[in-house]
């Protein structure tokens, strides 16, 4: 079980973001959720009021090369 709590999110791609200790937590919508190392809570931030979440995603998350992991 993940002890996270998730925010929604408007996103063709993304469900849930949720944010503890320094690491990114998302919820995709096939369910399967990730885990991003050491992420900046202001990139946090600017996700939750993103007009376009997967683009900043994209661009501050996994083109960033944070290391992640598959929870679930």
């Amino acid at each position: 079980m993940i002890d996270v709590d998730f925010y929604d999110v408007i996103s063709t791609n993304i469900a849930q973001i949720g944010y503890q200790q320094g690491c990114l937590f998302v919820r995709f919508l096939n369910g399967k959720v990730y885990r991003y190392d050491d992420v900046p809570f202001s990139v946090f931030e600017t996700l939750l009021m993103a007009p376009s979440v997967g683009a900043i995603f994209n661009a501050k998350v996994k083109k960033a090369g944070f290391v992640f992991r598959r929870l679930s």
